[in-house]
Parts: C-alpha cells; sequence; structure tokens
C-alpha cells in the first residue's frame, strides 16, 4: 500500500510481519520491519553510522510516524545486531525534535540515553 508520503508497506512471508520502506527519488529504501503482534512495534536496525553524532540520537522518519493508519505503539532499535533501544511513537511525536538531512525528509530525533523502559515509562505515568 502506498500513499502521498511515499512509504510503502509489503507483507512478508509471515503474517504479522511487513517490511516498511520509504520511496524517495524514485529509489525504495527499507526503514525496518512492523510486527503486528499485540500492540504493534516498528523494528529498525542499525549501525554506528546511522547515530546523528551531533545530539547522539536516532532519528525515525516523520511520514512514518504520522501516518496513522499504520499501527504500532513501540519503536525498538536495534543497533549493530545487538544492542537494543525502546521508545514509543506517541514518545517521538512529543519529545522528538525535529531535523531534515539534505535529501531525506524529515525526521524526528531522539537521544540514545531517553531510548529506554526507564525514561519511557515515566513518560506513560505523566501522561496519564
Amino acid at each position: 500500500m502506498e500513499n502521498d508520503s511515499h512509504i510503502v508497506i509489503k507483507q512478508t512471508d509471515k503474517p504479522h510481519l511487513f517490511a516498511v520502506s520509504l520511496i524517495q527519488n524514485n529509489e525504495e529504501r527499507l526503514l525496518g520491519i512492523l510486527d503486528e503482534s499485540g500492540e504493534g512495534t516498528f523494528i529498525t536496525l542499525r549501525n554506528d553510522k546511522q547515530i546523528f553524532k551531533a545530539t547522539n540520537s536516532f532519528g525515525i522518519s516523520y511520514d512514518l510516524l504520522t501516518r496513522f493508519d499504520i499501527v504500532f505503539r513501540n519503536i525498538l532499535f536495534v543497533l549493530n545486531g545487538e544492542q537494543k533501544f525502546i521508545s514509543s511513537r506517541e514518545y517521538f511525536l512529543k519529545k522528538g525534535k525535529p531535523f531534515q538531512f539534505k535529501g531525506h525528509g524529515l525526521q524526528l530525533f531522539v537521544s540514545l540515553d531517553e531510548l529506554n523502559n526507564r525514561t519511557l515509562q515515566q513518560f506513560e505515568r505523566e501522561a496519564a
């Protein structure tokens, strides 16, 4: 399924997993995997080069975060195949800092120090 934001969702061989890609300049780039089991989790694999060094943060496509027909609550970053960072869509939308690299769409960035269960639980308590 595709819309004006150029986000494309493709079914994988597992019924609850979908590949999420961004189409930009006629090129398709995998953003991550959407796991629709439970509350929904967007899983994205990252490496050290994908850390925004100026703020020691990870970014997520604003288009993806605001596409509410793509249902997910949680965001899981897996760094270098092993280290895990967790957050939520709501946290990124409320606390994320906007930045747009040349040639890329708008992204919201959150510091790696904030991407953990403790920060997320505190945020959810305060929001309740």
